[in-house]
């Protein structure tokens, strides 16, 4: 099968940047180095990953496979909800019925991008009829209504988050406001051949330019914003995002091994190596950090060599 090497490497970017955003091995004595890569820089990797699914889910709109494409990620969700749960099992049985709901329906930790990306396939699939200015429309006011939210929280507009909520990170941080924008993003890119008409070089100077941005936000932020709140909704990443992926989508053809298979493993294996080694040692984070990434890729590598990347990869 033909695959884009550069496509494939960059998901493998990508998802070293979550586990850097989940345990930042450069901040250790500076909050301005996690601004800089884990609140800045790493934040581009969700977004990105939304683009990507939105550009593969394109065709599945057109062939009328999208209910095969949700029970997929329903069902992913479902299995690694109860796989991560000797880790959350402690949060699990202690926690009232309405805090359990609350997890199972946003998604523990990191597996929250499942469930978003389902509601965002779901939500794209009603709309993807819609011309190319009004989803774009609709992408724009979902991501500005997302980061109106997390300045709300910056500038202690609203009022402070029921406790049915949880965390407010889920009002801003969710398959609505940075899913569907980015996954309609990723589906007009290829519904207008994009890689195939822009020149690579000026894309990938875009890409360049906007990522180099985001630190730049995630500091002003830090800096102007009366209260600390979650990177997620950063407006660079409206640029930078969708031009990163684009410019990947530009590469060459290659039978080379699937690299995004391992980038899959690590986004959803790093997590059990985090929580139990945070929980179980005193290690610094840049260990951690080392040993989350070679132990989800080995684990990754014995899940392809065994068959089981398919089912759960």
């Amino acid at each position: 099968m033909q695959r884009r090497r550069t496509l494939d490497l960059l998901k493998l970017a990508l998802a070293v940047m979550v586990v850097g955003i989940h345990v930042n091995p450069f901040g250790i004595d500076s909050r301005a180095v996690v601004l800089i890569t884990g609140d800045g820089l790493f934040r581009v990797a969700v977004p990105a990953f939304f683009v990507i699914n939105g550009y593969f889910f394109q065709p599945r709109v057109a062939a009328g496979t999208v209910g095969l494409y949700l029970r997929r990620l329903v069902w992913l969700y479902l299995v690694w909800m109860a796989l991560y749960l000797p880790v959350w099992q402690s949060a699990f049985f202690a926690s009232d019925w309405l805090t359990i709901g609350r997890v199972w329906a946003v998604g523990w930790w990191h597996l929250w991008y499942l469930i978003a990306a389902a509601l965002a396939a779901a939500l794209a699939t009603l709309v993807a009829h819609w011309s190319t200015q009004r989803l774009l429309a609709l992408a724009g006011l979902a991501f500005l209504a997302g980061a109106a939210v997390m300045w709300g929280f910056a500038w202690q507009i609203w009022p402070p988050t029921p406790y049915w909520v949880g965390s407010p990170v889920w009002l801003h941080r969710n398959g609505l406001f940075l899913g569907l924008p980015f996954f309609l993003l990723g589906l007009l890119i290829r519904r207008h051949d994009l890689p195939d008409r822009l020149d690579r070089n000026h894309v990938g100077i875009v890409a360049l330019l906007a990522c180099a941005a985001l630190p730049l936000e995630s500091l002003a932020l830090e800096a102007i914003a009366p209260q600390g709140v979650s990177h997620d909704n950063l407006l660079g990443l409206a640029v930078a995002a969708p031009a990163l992926v684009l410019w990947a989508l530009m590469g060459r053809n290659t039978t080379a091994r699937d690299y995004g298979t391992m980038a899959n493993a690590i986004y959803f294996l790093h997590v059990f190596f985090v929580a139990w080694t945070i929980r179980l040692t005193d290690l610094p984070y840049p260990l951690v950090f080392l040993w989350a990434l070679a132990g989800s890729a080995l684990l990754g590598w014995g899940m392809i060599r065994s068959g089981l990347a398919r089912r759960l990869l």
